[in-house]
């Protein structure tokens, strides 16, 4: 038992397994087959027009990023980055630098290097950081390659094309329930002050229906800042009283 037990403080140390961390399956079996069918229902709607009406490689290019989204939408939809804004700003501004950067340079690393680091930028300027926009980005720069650099219209169609198509699948598996909505706003009883350890924010975490894009160290940080600013409120509020 002890080679075991050093295997696995190695592997704790190295990230590949937790101990006590958030479990990324635990929502129902059900609700798994359920989030499955929406990604395939997306991707198969995004796939079948796009390549009906727009050019056929830059479709197929785009149905990683979309792919990627996808993900975030369905599995992950209690995360920031699964926000309507992040998903439609996230890409379609990428897109549009991609498109100049393809343009404006000619050499691939310049080029690719250039529009990764202007997206990235881009998204914290806007508050719209979504991951899968870095690879919608790279779309035109690859098709640059070919000798196809791609016009304005490659915006329209079929960048604003699938967002559209894959924002209304979302907006309407959720509003179905036939996938997760994320967190839902819950009024919590009173209770006296208690301590919060690392162990009882997983236990939290493991008893929803959705996984949180955040680990319980941040949480539980997250917490405590909280706790503060509530003691500064109240201790802002009592001098103000006074007056």
């Amino acid at each position: 038992m002890q080679p075991l037990s050093r295997l696995q403080q190695m592997l704790q140390r190295l990230g590949l397994i937790t101990s006590n961390g958030q479990h990324t399956s635990v929502i129902h079996f059900t609700a798994k087959i359920r989030v499955a069918l929406a990604a395939f229902i997306a991707l198969f709607l995004i796939a079948w027009v796009s390549l009906q009406v727009a050019a056929q490689t830059g479709a197929v290019f785009l149905l990683a990023s979309m792919g990627a989204s996808a993900v975030i939408l369905f599995a992950l939809p209690a995360s920031p980055l699964a926000k309507p804004w992040n998903f439609i700003a996230g890409h379609l501004i990428p897109a549009c630098i991609g498109l100049a950067c393809a343009h404006l340079f000619t050499d691939i690393a310049l080029m690719a290097a250039t529009t990764i680091a202007l997206v990235l930028f881009s998204m914290y300027v806007f508050e719209c950081m979504h991951p899968p926009g870095g690879a919608t980005a790279l779309v035109p720069v690859i098709a640059a390659q070919t000798g196809q650099v791609p016009d304005l219209t490659f915006l329209l169609c079929p960048v604003l094309l699938n967002l559209s198509i894959m924002a209304i699948a979302a907006y309407l598996l959720r509003r179905s329930r036939w996938v997760p909505a994320g967190v839902h706003p819950v009024t919590a009883p009173a209770i006296p002050v208690v301590q919060v350890a690392p162990a009882d924010i997983t236990e939290a975490l493991n008893s929803m229906d959705t996984v949180l894009d955040i680990d319980e160290e941040q949480l539980l940080e997250l917490f405590e800042k909280s706790k503060h600013y509530a003691q500064v409120r109240m201790q802002g509020s009592a001098g103000s009283v006074r007056k």
